[in-house]
């Protein structure tokens, strides 16, 4: 009796030992860019105009991680700096396959059902890549309705390695002065022991640059965005 019931028990336990190993990954990587509860991360903010001359003051973000009683949910407010209510709020949850983001904001509300929002010229950094995206490229959509109709229009997505002296003398590392308040790299330059770096960058279908992010190895924030609109610096 218990010797033909044996490969049954085995084989439900395979069942659930591969169920765990593809389920953790997952979840795991569902965390990634996104701050977590109680925690908070420092943005500086510039506009650049026509030919890249700053057209307005630079801004200073505070990014809070907000505490969601469901683990399948993740989210963040950015408060625009010294201000008591959040300019606008993004959360992530996980729906099934899919994982779902909305932004509310003044003036501006926004979700998607692949993990990817892209929203390049709104003044806060409110764009979400996928961060734990496993392959070097993957292609993403994005679905619009207007007028009863439903307007696709598609991404590309794709990962860089970046050498840490490339960083530096593309600006990408150090922020600009900030007229508010004191700013400092986000990086310690020539650090040969710096974790290594990677842009995420997502393009459009003439292949132009709508957002890209360089993010550190194993970290949960990017410390450089640009967008056609704005560049953003991670401050710490």
């Amino acid at each position: 009796m218990t010797m033909m019931c044996l490969p049954r028990c085995q084989i439900s336990l395979f069942r659930i030992l591969l169920l765990v190993v593809l389920v953790l990954p997952v979840a795991a990587a569902g965390a990634a860019s996104f701050i977590p509860p109680g925690e908070t991360v420092t943005v500086y903010t510039e506009y650049p105009g026509p030919e890249g001359a700053v057209s307005s003051p630079g801004r200073t973000w505070i990014l809070r991680g907000i505490a969601e009683k469901d683990p399948d949910r993740a989210g963040w407010a950015a408060f625009s700096a010294g201000a008591d209510e959040p300019f606008c709020t993004v959360r992530r949850s996980a729906v099934g396959d899919s994982v779902r983001i909305a932004m509310t904001g003044p003036g501006r509300q926004a979700e998607s059902d692949n993990g990817l929002l892209l929203l390049p010229g709104y003044p806060a950094p409110c764009s979400v890549l996928p961060a734990d995206q496993a392959e070097s490229e993957r292609f993403y959509d994005e679905k619009r309705s207007a007028g009863g109709r439903v307007f696709v229009r598609r991404y590309r997505v794709f990962w860089q390695d970046i050498s840490l002296e490339e960083a530096n003398s593309s600006g990408w590392l150090q922020a600009p002065p900030s007229t508010d308040a004191a700013v400092s790299p986000s990086e310690k330059t020539g650090d040969a022991t710096a974790p290594p770096l990677r842009m995420l960058t997502a393009v459009d279908d003439d292949n132009a640059t709508v957002v890209r992010q360089l993010w550190r190895e194993g970290d949960h924030w990017w410390i450089y965005e640009e967008t056609p609109f704005k560049r953003s610096w991670r401050v710490e």
